[in-house]
């Protein structure tokens, strides 16, 4: 089979699509169901200074946060209650239509704690990042499964691949530029409209922008 390769400077993106014939197409959110009266979800496991710096600034606006206090999930019985403690607040303000952060615990003290308590149990760091990635995901999926949830925010990028994943979120159709380098997508595998930030992207009012676009998104009139 024969496919033709774009190669060179990425500036020829930018300029190509003068030249190429391009029919008009429905923008994708307009035909399926994306209107939702929850609040929007927003999920951060990222220790970056740029995430922390955004998750404070969301709170400092007075969005409802919750957050996870990651040194209880080296014990069974403490990380499923921690979890399910979690969930349940989480479903309550999300069904209300409030705008919602799960949050890991960043406080640097706490952090240490946690890292220091996974060197005592054999862990290194990549294994002690997947088991905070992996609670956050069980906490969205739950929230997601039963409020009907279609508008998610994640931070971190283990954390929107452990959640991702979890979800069958097996792609995403990218939707708009919010800031640079960080759209708003449409998923793969579950009809949500979902936000993926690295850790290191984005202005300190980067997750505040992203819960206006998506209450914009998910308003387009059919």
């Amino acid at each position: 089979m024969n496919y033709p390769v774009l190669c060179g400077s990425s500036a020829i993106a930018e300029e190509l699509p003068k030249f190429l014939s391009v029919n008009s197409t429905t923008h994708p959110v307009e035909t399926i169901d994306v209107a939702d009266d929850n609040g929007v979800l927003v999920v951060s496991g990222s220790l970056t200074p740029q995430t922390r710096d955004q998750t404070a600034y969301l709170v400092s606006s007075g969005v409802e946060t919750l957050v996870l206090n990651t040194r209880t999930l080296f014990n069974k019985s403490k990380k499923q209650q921690e979890i399910n403690s979690i969930t349940d607040k989480a479903k309550h303000l999300i069904a209300e239509g409030k705008d919602l952060l799960v949050l890991a615990d960043n406080n640097e003290e706490h952090v240490i704690e946690t890292k220091e308590t996974g060197v005592k149990l054999g862990l290194d760091d990549p294994a002690i990042s997947k088991l905070v990635s992996a609670s956050l995901a069980e906490i969205t999926k739950q929230v997601v499964d039963d409020t009907g949830l279609k508008r998610l925010i994640i931070a971190g990028g283990d954390t929107s691949g452990t959640i991702c994943r979890t979800l069958g979120i097996k792609g995403n159709h990218v939707l708009q530029e919010i800031e640079t380098g960080l759209p708003s997508g449409l998923a793969i595998g579950r009809e949500m409209l979902i936000v993926l930030k690295s850790g290191s992207f984005g202005g300190q009012d980067f997750l505040g922008k992203a819960i206006l676009h998506l209450k914009k998104l998910s308003n387009v009139e059919k």
